[in-house]
């Protein structure tokens, strides 16, 4: 639910926070050579968005360590 994902993206804040931080430098620097239209920046948020939340999906995966067998 959307709920579900706000709460994983909050629960994730600092990888969240990072990941941005180095991703609206690369889609700013995107659309500084393709051009900066309504069309590409929105496309520019809604994968950032995307990217936020498989960002956060990630790390607690990773953090849930599912590779270790539990004792």
């Amino acid at each position: 639910s959307l709920l579900a994902m706000i709460l994983k993206v909050g629960q994730q804040s600092l990888a969240v926070f990072v990941f941005s931080m180095v991703f609206a430098r690369l889609s700013g620097f995107a659309m500084d050579q393709i051009g900066r239209t309504t069309w590409t920046m929105t496309l520019a948020n809604l994968v950032g968005f995307a990217a936020l939340i498989v960002v956060a999906y990630s790390v607690a995966w990773f953090k849930s360590q599912p590779w270790r067998a539990p004792r």
